[in-house]
């Protein structure tokens, strides 16, 4: 009897544990060689977008809601008018570019944080769609047509008013290319979703005391899979 369930909680251990594990490992090797086809395999897309859209939809919300407090009376009528229809374009364009195997692939190279990621993704979408689903006339155009530079300094988009010129800096040397190290110092708690799947809280900083970002995965088709990211705003 107690060799049976020393061997269940072997079976049990590599399965939660060493075959995620494993897919972790691969997960990370694909970013780190930028292999977009491992990653494919490795990732289920579709559903880490409809994981990150929760996230990506209230910062749209809070970002359009604070635009439409600084266009005053009049552009808060139109921006509530046109809301509906405005934040599932933006949101649905901002998932699109942001979960790809070439912004993996960024966000991994350059160590950002999602969150961050996710906040200039915003920006650039809302300013994208600053003519508010064509609006080009009156007030609705002139709204419209300010809701990117609104948002973008709202969230600290660099680009949304010109600087001053300044005296040319001196030139860096080359970027490192070497791929970020990470351990289980990074790993701040871990847990089960059901039968068949796990999440893992990860910090980019490993001696951070708190999880940046909440990954899932899930056991499909025969493997492990990461299937969802959640980041701590």
């Amino acid at each position: 009897m107690k060799r049976l369930l020393g061997l269940l909680i072997l079976l049990l251990a590599g399965f939660y544990v060493v075959w995620p594990g494993f897919a972790a490992y691969q997960i990370k090797t694909a970013l780190d060689a930028k292999d977009k086809a491992s990653l494919q395999s490795l990732v289920d897309f579709d559903s880490v977008r409809q994981s990150l859209r929760p996230a990506v939809a209230a910062k749209v919300e809070s970002s359009i809601t604070q635009a439409a407090e600084k266009a005053g009376p009049a552009g808060a009528g139109i921006f509530g008018a046109l809301k509906g229809q405005l934040m599932p374009r933006i949101v649905d364009s901002a998932l699109q570019q942001l979960v790809t195997p070439d912004n993996l692939i960024k966000l991994h190279s350059e160590r950002a944080t999602l969150k961050d990621t996710m906040d200039k993704m915003v920006v650039d979408q809302v300013a994208k769609q600053g003519g508010l689903g064509g609006a080009s006339s009156g007030v609705g155009g002139q709204v419209g047509g300010a809701l990117g530079n609104i948002v973008g300094g709202l969230l600290g988009n660099k680009t949304a008013t010109p600087a001053a010129p300044t005296a040319p800096a001196a030139q860096a040397g080359p970027a490192s290319t070497e791929a970020p190290k990470y351990s289980f110092a990074n790993l701040k708690g871990a847990g089960l979703d059901g039968p068949f799947g796990i999440h893992l809280s990860l910090a980019k900083d490993p001696t951070a005391s708190k999880a940046d970002v909440t990954a899932r995965m899930a056991f499909i088709n025969g493997g492990w899979r990461l299937t969802g990211l959640e980041p701590q705003l």
